[in-house]
């Protein structure tokens, strides 16, 4: 069973070797490293001249223009991957001491209906992020939009030809896709076999995107509003068919989209006129503030 690991990168040396050193020092070696540099200005080509040259881990190292997370993911799925399954994994996070190995063991016994496994991310203090499954099994949607949804960043391991096609590019002008969508679009192809161990660690960093997720928003406007749209049209719970659709409406909002429009791109359009003016009267207090983000935002 190979496996193909896809990092995209940007100004990322300093943590970077954390990472190299987790995938040398995994018992399991049949994976290749694809590290996408999104157009990085430090010292990560030189770090990675040096790996190449150790020659202890197979490494795929491809520099391009810096065009976001998104197209460098793109990019690297463009590749000739040699793995059948495929993870993303951030230039910030690190795998536990035998991620690899309990990977391999879970997919080798994984059936038709399934397209991959889920496990857990901790942090460097060995915390837990987000919960545990409660099942063994499930489909994307129930996992996290379900009745009994859980929180918290996982490690998706998916048949390699089945996330190329779910993989979504950035809109013109953007750099950027909420990181779920490939997952949304895969719903329907198979579920998912849920692994209750530590499959990966990382820290939140302050410059990392969960602490900017409004700028993320701002910047990439039309990206988040088509995640919603998406969420819309799948089978959510009747708590996160609200919150979603909430979520869309101003989302539209700050992308200064009038109500008709809201309600023709909408994927749920009795929900949204139901909630469009409620969504505006609760945020109105905020769309000043979001909109003097905006404008401290270059697009």
């Amino acid at each position: 069973m190979f496996i193909s690991i896809i990092t995209a990168t940007y100004n990322r040396a300093n943590t970077l070797t954390k990472l190299y050193e987790s995938l040398v020092d995994q018992k399991n070696t049949s994976f290749e490293w694809i590290l996408i540099d999104d157009g990085s200005v430090d010292e990560t080509r030189e770090l990675v001249k040096k790996w190449l040259f150790e020659d202890k881990i197979k490494i795929k190292y491809l520099k391009k223009i810096n065009e976001g997370k998104t197209r460098a993911v793109q990019f690297g799925f463009s590749q000739d991957l040699k793995g059948d399954y495929t993870f993303i994994l951030d230039s910030d996070d690190y795998l536990s001491s035998n991620s690899l190995a309990i990977i391999k063991q879970n997919l080798i016994s994984l059936s038709n209906d399934f397209i991959g496994i889920i496990g857990l991310k901790y942090d460097s203090n060995n915390n837990r992020i987000g919960q545990e499954f409660k099942n063994f099994e499930s489909s994307y949607i129930d996992l996290y939009f379900g009745k009994n949804a859980i929180t918290g960043d996982k490690l998706f391991v998916i048949k390699t030809d089945v996330y190329k096609k779910s993989i979504v590019p950035p809109f013109e002008g953007e750099k950027f896709m909420p990181d779920n969508l490939p997952y949304i679009r895969a719903n329907n192809l198979g579920k998912y076999k849920l692994i209750n161990e530590c499959l990966y660690v990382g820290d939140y960093l302050e410059d990392g995107m969960t602490l900017n997720i409004y700028k993320m928003a701002i910047s990439n406007i039309q990206g988040y509003i088509f995640e919603k749209r998406e969420l819309q049209k799948e089978k959510l719970s009747f708590k996160y068919k609200i919150i979603n659709t909430i979520k869309f409406i101003h989302y539209c909002t700050l992308n200064k989209m009038s109500m008709k429009d809201i309600f023709n791109y909408s994927g749920d359009k009795i929900l949204t006129c139901i909630l469009y003016l409620p969504t505006l009267v609760f945020f109105s207090k905020k769309r000043k503030l979001y909109s003097d983000l905006n404008n401290k935002v270059s697009i």
